[in-house]
């Protein structure tokens, strides 16, 4: 009996023994996990407060400006209907604006219907294969200062004593454009020029007489 009770006692003091260890191993580890260092902070984009071991956001990109790259088309008029008229018209679009330049000779003195129509063909003498105006929103004819007006009505062009007219214009290109996405977009159409005055009033083409001058407007 008293070797029983004395092996239990060794038994008893071995654990007591082990479990002091352990405690104390515990104990060292907090310690030392107290002690260590906190990582340091960074500032990543906008001033976020970041570890090195996250990743700091992404700056957003920031946009380049550019400048609207200039598109051309050009129009060489031929005469028609027994005239003499000729020329060349030129069309420039670069952002939200066209400008239109041209310069006729061989007119009569006085103003001249000056549109765009819708077909591409001045195959014809009399310049009627280039059909209509060109209206693609489908509304009555008007000048190119009225609310509404077709996309190919330009006006009249005024040709001094001598028969020249010269003629520079800026227009937007909600009006009329060189883009080939768009659906007033003139390239492959023709320009005309009459032989009298658009009335801007008359329909469908402002009463402006026969067509002296044609020309299809190509892309340069």
């Amino acid at each position: 009996m008293k070797k029983t009770i004395f092996l239990s006692s060794i038994v008893l003091a071995t654990s007591l023994a082990s479990c002091k260890k352990d405690d104390s191993a515990a104990d060292k580890g907090a310690d030392k996990e107290k002690t260590k260092p906190a990582p340091a902070e960074v500032k990543g984009a906008e001033g976020t407060k970041v570890t090195p071991d996250e990743k700091a956001p992404e700056e957003a990109a920031k946009p380049v400006a550019t400048d609207s790259a200039e598109v051309k088309a050009s129009a060489t008029i031929e005469s028609k209907s027994g005239s003499k008229v000729t020329g060349s018209i030129s069309f420039t679009m670069k952002g939200d604006k066209v400008w239109v330049e041209a310069k006729l000779t061989g007119l009569t003195p006085g103003e001249h219907g000056f549109h765009v129509h819708e077909k591409g063909d001045c195959s014809s003498p009399d310049g009627k294969s280039a059909g209509g105006h060109f209206n693609p929103s489908s509304v009555d004819h008007g000048g190119p200062d009225m609310e509404m007006h077709h996309a190919g009505d330009l006006g009249n062009i005024v040709a001094n004593a001598e028969g020249v007219a010269e003629m520079k214009v800026e227009l937007p290109t909600s009006f009329l454009s060189l883009d080939a996405k768009a659906d007033n977009n003139i390239i492959d159409r023709a320009v005309v020029v009459h032989g009298g005055t658009d009335d801007l009033k008359s329909q469908p083409s402002g009463a402006a007489g026969p067509r002296v001058g044609c020309g299809v407007i190509k892309s340069l």
